[in-house]
């Protein structure tokens, strides 16, 4: 099956169901810009309001008849809050994500986003954080499949122009972060604490990444699509990806070489922050 009859088949058993507010193609236009995504990627817009059964939706998606794989169903919640359910398939060798977003709480995201108001969560599979500003990249930078009544329309709509208050908020939070990270990292080197000191520069390199997506007015799209996307920004210190990884082949039980490995992270904070 390839993945544009599939996308058809799920759109059609789809169209019926009540409640359902419509489809994305997620991150299509990280494909365009010629990023490698892992497997395609659907989200069901849905409205909480409707009383619907949200494994219904992904029961009724999944029942396809050439389908060779297995289904996958989370409980409601049960990722995160931000997470309404999932499902997890493998068409013919095929890699399929099912995510469902709640429309309501898009819109409620779009105007908080809107006012700066940035929020940050702890979330499984997500090394730094899960911020909800995603969803704002996952409309905007999406293909609408289908639209029951034009409501993804308006909010990708919404999400059109680069919320200035939300660009103030995401420089400022994440570039306090980077720097107060880098100090931490510093530290725990000259105590040897290797793991530690590789986790905080994770921590260093995301913000930063989070900083150079908010000064290019560019929606981050998700913690683990950003590297590729966050090294082809207009505004970005030179051969930035090159020297993140340098940094990290650096990070090791020699002092000297971790050392050299947190220069490279202060040159590319500084560099940054002389770009804003």
């Amino acid at each position: 099956m390839t993945e544009q009859k599939f996308l058809e088949d799920v759109v059609n058993r789809l169209r019926s169901v009540a409640g359902l507010e419509g489809i994305v193609l997620r991150n299509a236009g990280m494909r365009e810009s010629h990023v490698p995504d892992s497997g395609t990627t659907m989200i069901i817009y849905y409205d909480s309001h409707s009383g619907m059964d949200v494994h219904d939706i992904l029961k009724t998606a999944t029942t396809v008849d050439t389908m060779q794989g297995k289904l996958s169903l989370s409980s409601v919640g049960e990722w995160s809050p931000w997470v309404s359910d999932g499902v997890a398939i493998t068409v013919q060798q095929r890699t399929a994500k099912l995510l469902l977003r709640d429309v309501c709480k898009l819109s409620e995201t779009i105007d908080e986003c809107s006012q700066g108001i940035v929020k940050i969560d702890y979330q499984i599979g997500y090394a730094h954080c899960f911020s909800p500003v995603m969803y704002m990249g996952e409309i905007s930078l999406g293909d609408i499949l289908w639209d029951r009544n034009g409501k993804l329309a308006e909010l990708k709509e919404r999400t059109k122009a680069y919320p200035a208050a939300l660009k103030q908020t995401m420089i400022e939070r994440f570039l306090w972060e980077a720097s107060y990270s880098l100090r931490a990292a510093s530290k725990s080197a000259s105590k040897k604490d290797l793991s530690y000191t590789a986790g905080i520069c994770y921590r260093v390199v995301s913000c930063l990444h989070q900083v150079l997506f908010a000064l290019n007015e560019s929606y981050w799209p998700d913690e683990m699509d950003t590297a590729d996307l966050a090294g082809s920004l207009k505004i970005a210190p030179a051969n930035y990806i090159g020297r993140v990884n340098e940094a990290f082949r650096l990070l090791n039980a020699n002092h000297k070489q971790t050392e050299a490995a947190l220069d490279i992270l202060r040159s590319l904070l500084d560099e940054t922050v002389l770009r804003i």
